[in-house]
């Protein structure tokens, strides 16, 4: 199957990750190339009793991405580590479901893999 030049957007991709992260019960790994791109998954939104990681990039220079860092360091379930690598989207929620994306050379042309197979 050659997904070479597959247009998949970011946009599309976060929204999926927005809703697997609606149905969380305990743990979740998220990853985005940017904190910023964390807006977009109304994290205030998941209970507070769901345990969340968080890799992505932060530049602590940018008064934006300091203050974002700021608020999401204030909510006790989230743990935010530093992840300079900016190729890849991840979320993996309960060990039951799995959304892994590969950015591509163009903006929308992103290898997605999901998955709700527990054994993958």
């Amino acid at each position: 199957i050659d997904s070479t030049f597959r247009e998949i957007p970011k946009a599309v991709i976060l929204k999926k990750m927005r809703a697997i992260l609606g149905n969380a019960v305990h743990n979740v790994t998220i990853a985005v190339l940017d904190i910023n791109d964390l807006q977009d998954l109304h994290l205030y939104e998941v209970r507070a009793h769901v345990n969340v990681k968080i890799m992505c990039n932060i530049d602590p220079s940018l008064e934006d991405d300091a203050e974002l860092l700021e608020e999401l360091e204030s909510l006790d379930n989230i743990t935010i580590r530093l992840y300079e690598d900016r190729d890849r989207f991840l979320i993996d929620r309960d060990g039951e479901e799995l959304l892994f994306s590969i950015v591509g050379e163009g903006e929308n042309n992103n290898l997605v893999i999901y998955t709700r197979d527990a054994k993958h």
